[in-house]
């Protein structure tokens, strides 16, 4: 007769913690979750011609208030103008916009970032 190992015991695990992302509920009652650390930051971006300024960027993703009037889904294409110590750049995205909300007259549009490039301004 063989004997079993024994039962290990207590509360310990080896899997790892994982990062805490926080859901971001939009108007229409869905969840985005967030993936990047947000910067609230007052960029000047520009959106499919249209000025307007961000009020938080991440790795993944964007949000700025505009006037301009865009669709839920949509594609954009859309630039923000960085100072940096070594001059301003501009950085050059497309994104896709994932929630949309209206306040104080001005239309706030969260956007994934699908691609980017950074340029000379």
């Amino acid at each position: 007769m063989r004997k079993s190992a024994p039962k290990p015991t207590g509360t310990a695990t080896t899997s790892r913690p994982r990062p805490r992302i926080s859901p971001v509920l939009d108007p229409a009652g869905g969840a985005h979750r967030r993936r990047d650390e947000r910067i609230s930051t007052a960029f000047p971006v520009t959106i499919n011609g249209a000025a307007g300024k961000t009020r938080d960027i991440s790795a993944s993703g964007i949000f700025f208030e505009v006037d301009e009037d865009t669709k839920l889904g949509s594609k954009i294409q859309f630039s923000v103008q960085l100072d940096t110590p070594g001059g301003l750049l501009k950085l050059v995205c497309e994104g896709e916009v994932i929630r949309l909300e209206k306040r104080d007259g001005k239309l706030g549009v969260a956007a994934k970032i699908i691609s980017q490039e950074m340029e000379s301004a």
